[in-house]
């Protein structure tokens, strides 16, 4: 699966292609430009979750932390090193590329069923939403996790979120 970098020109008037990578061993599912706005992460089918140096173009790393289809990731705002993915595999990943093993597993008990969708809050990089395939949303503290806020709102599963730009406390 490819990754590709687009570029708006200077008059905004014709989109560049940067660069286009079949890094991924299967598709590519789901990207995100790290706060830095150097780096992005991306997903896949291969299970894999890569970290992007855009300037260079190349991977920096792989990392194979999930066992099933990688469905979403989400760049924290303000930190450059922290990201979230979830995936196939049931499972929710905090990620931070300095720590020696950089993957640690969110457990929420308000989800039960296979998470599709995760987003950070755009101004308190320790919360996120979660969306599972049952319709459930979830508001998460990364630091206790189980305290989570949760409501469900749909039949079907979540596939994206977003804030308000004006009103942070709506999604």
């Amino acid at each position: 699966g490819a990754v590709e970098l687009w570029e708006l020109d200077e008059k905004e008037t014709l989109i560049v292609n940067k660069f286009c990578k079949y890094e991924h061993d299967d598709m590519a599912l789901t990207v995100a430009v790290l706060a830095g706005s150097t780096q992005a992460v991306s997903g896949g089918r291969d299970f894999c979750v890569k970290l992007w140096d855009l300037p260079q173009q190349t991977v920096l790393h792989s990392y194979r932390a999930h066992s099933g289809s990688v469905s979403c990731v989400a760049s924290c705002p303000g930190k450059d090193t922290v990201f979230l993915s979830c995936g196939e595999d049931s499972r929710t990943l905090l990620w931070d590329t300095r720590c020696p093993k950089p993957a640690t597993r969110i457990v929420c008990s308000a989800c039960n069923h296979l998470p599709t969708s995760v987003l950070w809050h755009p101004q308190k990089s320790d919360i996120f939403v979660l969306g599972d395939e049952s319709g459930t949303v979830a508001l998460v503290d990364t630091k206790n996790p189980d305290s989570a806020l949760s409501s469900s709102v749909h039949v079907r599963g979540i596939r994206r979120f977003a804030f308000s730009a004006h009103r942070y406390s709506l999604i």
